[in-house]
């Protein structure tokens, strides 16, 4: 589950703005992951950038097989020479997806999808940070900064709803840090992970394999 986790995150780390560092424009050094996994929003949206600067990004990206373009919307695509594109909102959130097909959303404003597992499970009173769907089998979401109280809450509300199978739970604090995850799976098959840990908290559903 925290290696699924690790690589979501690193997929959103290699989809955000191809070519904005390569371009060593000053609002390169004010990404902030972090911020974003916390519920904040992106500082910069790269369509309101000067003219100029715009176009020493688009430069610089094209190097490395990527196509930026700024839409009369507002957002901002990145489209990769593997297929992948990443499109910035006008208010700050990230958009991913990948040649498979595998989907992405980073940052304030994200909201808690409907689709074949979250409806299993109870809308969480948490603010989502980041959402991600790996085809139609995996859905992992990460909640920006919640309590241990409400990740305990929900845990329980996932177990009335049905995950009260294969109940595994592990709630701690070990030198300093609060370790909480709270595993089980349905009737159907499908598998709950909701986990805290090392400043990342979340959640996972996967269709039974």
């Amino acid at each position: 589950m925290m290696k699924r986790t690790a690589v979501f995150l690193c997929a959103f780390l290699l989809a955000l703005p191809f070519g904005v560092q390569a371009a060593n424009t000053a609002p390169a050094q004010n990404l902030d992951l972090g911020a974003m996994l916390m519920g904040g929003k992106m500082p910069i949206v790269f369509s309101a950038l000067p003219q100029a600067q715009k176009e020493a990004m688009k430069a610089e990206a094209a190097k490395e097989g990527t196509t930026i373009t700024f839409n009369s919307d507002g957002s901002t695509t990145f489209t990769d020479k593997d297929g992948s594109v990443a499109v910035q909102q006008p208010d700050g959130t990230m958009t991913y997806k990948d040649a498979e097909g595998n989907e992405g959303k980073l940052g304030a404003g994200t909201v808690w999808p409907d689709n074949d597992l979250t409806r299993f499970v109870p809308k969480p009173d948490m603010i989502v940070a980041a959402t991600n769907m790996e085809g139609n089998n995996v859905f992992t979401v990460l909640f920006a900064n919640p309590t241990m109280e409400q990740l305990r809450a929900y845990a329980e509300k996932v177990k009335a709803a049905g995950f009260s199978n294969n109940v595994v739970s592990e709630d701690q604090e070990a030198m300093g840090m609060k370790i909480f995850s709270f595993s089980a799976s349905n009737a159907t098959g499908i598998k709950v992970e909701i986990f805290s840990a090392m400043g990342t908290s979340g959640m996972s559903l996967e269709k039974a394999k």
